[in-house]
């Protein structure tokens, strides 16, 4: 239906809009809103599982540097397998911090994840204007996945972050050929650097570097062998650079081997095994399909990215618009591949390694959150070719529009529903959280914890203690992720027996034979994310790991 037909229903030829007079406004309205939500939360959420034991791998790198290179912090070094500047950060601003440390961390995380916003803006308006980096932008702040996690998850947002900035200054080299700008140069070196530092995922940014410059050499119609050795010695500064950072969070990787020269052997570092769950099959990590990840993005990824990345895959001729003609659809499809190339590279790539390796993966997305700042601009883009393919017809452009609004409404709803527990979204594809809790992973994290503990610490207020001796408490989880929120009042236990009260979450079997009398319960949507359990005057059970 064309715009007159859509005049003769009353609707306004909403294609003529100038949506890019509007969309910088937003984009800033939006970024204002991020910022205050930053403000207002930062300091409520729970642990993560392996927070503690991340801030205390931070503490003796620190100790390390401080002690000059020596001293027991060395032989811990290669303990920990990702690297650990976020960490060694952390632990620096520690000693200056008169808070919770973990509030800190969260605090930290938080501006990291407003970081990859930031570059997500700044990558999809490169690549296709200001519409497109306000959409995806938006795509990004309602999954849960990545907005649900933005705060708890200390080793992933930040690795994320500075992966989506090394992509997007990736993009720019491309668009800067066949010279590239001296701050692009820099600026890649340090985002890679930190990347490098932060996280295993790195491997991403050398390797998607080599492959777009083979391939933007051949567009040229250059041999590789020629300019390919000139383009890596303008490189060369953010191959330093990168190196430079990397080593302040990995210094096992030249220390180490001198390790047992002068320190006895410490533990290898070896991934752990753990149970999990995929569509209902309870598997250990190390058993699960070569489809683990795409089938968590299936079911994960809000409506508004899975549709978009749908219409991405399959948007090609919508590229330029159908009133171009052949010669300027290929023209300019010649132009865009290239800067392209990046972002499919950021997407393909983990996905190819995950089906072709079959890691150990467990915890649904947490290992490849780094995949949804790119997939993000990607929906964007396949909402933006669709656009441009209905602008002209006011009936479709206005359906478009509506739908549009109603998914990020619906998304918007659901995770202020969730909050904080955004990171245990599911879309409608498995019914939500409620389908979800019959087969899927929900509070993998047991940020639940920091609830149930609070709820401790009021009943503990309100109760006259019977005694001077503090109230055991068992957890569901690692003890630290209650004994950072429980007042003096209580002692965390391992000992079920010795427990008057049990802190459980969502984790398989964690609920399940505990016995007692439920006092508070975490809930959203209907689903019980986690309980308190009151044990006392119960026959002792063993509690599920």
């Amino acid at each position: 239906m064309d715009q007159a037909s859509g005049a003769r229903l009353g609707l306004p030829a909403l294609g003529r809009l100038d949506l890019r007079a509007l969309a910088r406004p937003a984009a800033l309205a939006l970024g204002a809103f991020a910022v205050l939500f930053l403000a207002l939360t930062w300091n409520r959420y729970g642990l993560a599982s392996g927070e503690a034991e991340r801030q205390m791998y931070g503490r003796q790198l620190l100790d390390f540097y401080r002690f000059g290179f020596t001293g027991s912090a060395l032989q811990h070094l290669e303990a920990v397998q990702t690297g650990g500047l976020f960490d060694l950060f952390a632990a620096l601003l520690e000693l200056v911090w008169h808070g919770s440390v973990w509030d800190l961390r969260h605090l930290l995380s938080g501006l990291a994840g407003l970081a990859g916003l930031l570059a997500v803006w700044r990558l999809a308006r490169l690549l296709a204007g200001e519409v497109a980096a306000l959409l995806a932008t938006v795509i990004l702040c309602l999954t849960g996945s990545w907005s649900g996690a933005m705060f708890t998850h200390t080793l992933e947002i930040p690795l994320a972050a500075a992966l989506v900035w090394a992509l997007y200054l990736q993009t720019c080299l491309v668009a800067e050929q066949p010279a590239f700008r001296r701050g692009t140069v820099w600026g890649l070196g340090f985002a890679a650097g930190l990347a490098f530092g932060v996280g295993d995922g790195a491997w991403l940014v050398p390797l998607s570097l080599l492959i777009t410059l083979l391939v933007v050499s051949h567009r040229r119609a250059e041999s590789p062998l020629k300019s390919l050795p000139g383009q890596l010695r303008a490189l060369l500064p953010a191959a330093l650079l990168a190196a430079a950072i990397a080593l302040l969070g990995r210094p096992a990787v030249v220390l180490g081997p001198l390790q047992s020269l002068f320190l006895p052997a410490g533990p290898a570092g070896v991934t752990s095994v753990v149970p999990t769950l995929v569509d209902g099959s309870l598997l250990m990590s190390n058993e699960v399909p070569r489809s683990y990840l795409h089938e968590y993005l299936v079911v994960k990824l809000p409506e508004l990215m899975l549709i978009g990345l749908a219409l991405a895959l399959g948007g090609r001729p919508w590229q330029v618009g159908g009133g171009a003609s052949e010669h300027e659809r290929r023209r300019r499809s010649r132009h865009a591949h290239p800067m392209h190339l990046p972002l499919v590279l950021a997407i393909v790539l983990p996905m190819g390694y995950a089906w072709l390796f079959r890691p150990a993966l467990a915890d649904g997305l947490r290992q490849f959150l780094y995949l949804l700042p790119p997939m993000a601009v990607a929906a964007a883009l396949g909402w933006r070719m669709l656009w441009q393919t209905v602008r002209g017809q006011s009936v479709a452009a206005w359906s478009l529009a509506i739908v549009v609004s109603l998914l990020a409404v619906s998304h918007a709803i659901t995770l202020i529903h969730l909050h904080p527990y955004g990171h245990a979204y599911y879309n409608s594809l498995v019914s939500g959280l409620r389908g979800a809790a019959r087969g899927w992973v929900l509070d993998y994290s047991a940020a639940s914890v920091r609830e149930g503990a609070e709820y401790l610490n009021r009943w503990a207020a309100i109760v006259p203690p019977a005694s001077r001796d503090p109230i055991p408490v068992a957890v569901c989880a690692e003890p630290a992720q209650a004994r950072a929120w429980l007042s003096p009042r209580f002692e965390v236990v391992r000992d079920p027996a010795r427990a008057a009260f049990v802190i459980a979450n969502s984790h398989l079997g964690c609920l399940d034979g505990i016995g007692g009398t439920p006092l508070y319960t975490v809930m959203r949507q209907g689903v019980t994310l986690g309980q308190v359990i009151d044990r006392r005057g119960q026959v002792p059970q063993a509690l599920p790991g």
